[in-house]
């Protein structure tokens, strides 16, 4: 290949290129919109500090409605389908 030519088109590529960056700065509503979106993500783990923390045992409380839940659900076969029972008046 001709060396002439390959600079030719290798300045004008360079060229092009620094005319129009490949990146262009964030709009201020596009920056707006990504603080919003940081604030929220901070707020919501700032607002539930267990979520980072090593799972416990459920309390006396929370197990005596895990147990009632549970008893509500008898009619759930295994495979998570519910029986339905007709009723006649």
């Amino acid at each position: 290949m001709d060396s002439v030519l390959v600079e030719k088109i290798t300045r004008l590529v360079l060229a092009k290129l620094e005319e129009r960056p490949t990146t262009q700065p964030l709009t201020p509503e596009e920056l707006r919109r990504w603080q919003d979106i940081s604030a929220s993500i901070q707020g919501t783990k700032a607002a539930n500090p267990a979520a980072d923390a090593a799972p416990r045992p459920l309390s006396r409380e929370e197990l005596k409605r895990w147990n009632e839940i549970t008893a509500s659900m008898q009619g759930t076969k295994a495979g998570g389908q519910v029986t339905f029972y007709r009723y006649n008046q």
